[in-house]
């Protein structure tokens, strides 16, 4: 992966030097095709399971259907604990901030209390 690198920030007056030992260069062609090789299987593992998930580079999505809103939550939660487990297995991790549920729905009423999915300790 790396080997020899290393990333320099300068705020203010002092300079800083990290060696980065672990990841791949960020905008570059090869890094996008090992992230697309590495979560392939998180992909293939989520897919034989049978749910509905979709890869794109560094973006993935899930769906879940269903006609109880509880069901939906507790299956999606059962997912979101698979992807954590295969993420801590390969050294990664998923940010909370950057992750979002959306729920589609005909009902004009929901039962917002239903609605308790979370990602490490963030409730989404």
């Amino acid at each position: 992966m790396l080997s020899c690198r290393s990333a320099t920030a300068s705020p203010g007056n002092v300079e800083l030097c990290v060696a980065l030992l672990k990841g791949f260069p960020q905008g570059r062609v090869l890094s996008a095709l090992f992230r697309i090789l590495i979560a392939d299987s998180l992909l293939a593992q989520l897919n034989g399971c049978r749910y509905d998930s979709q890869g794109y580079a560094d973006d993935f999505s899930i769906l879940v259907e269903g006609f109880d809103l509880g069901t939906v939550c507790s299956l999606m939660q059962t997912i979101l604990f698979k992807v954590l487990r295969w993420c801590e297995r390969h050294d990664l991790s998923v940010n909370p901030t950057k992750t979002e549920m959306v729920l589609f729905t005909h009902k004009c009423k929901l039962k917002t209390s239903e609605l308790l999915v979370s990602l490490a300790r963030s409730c989404l």
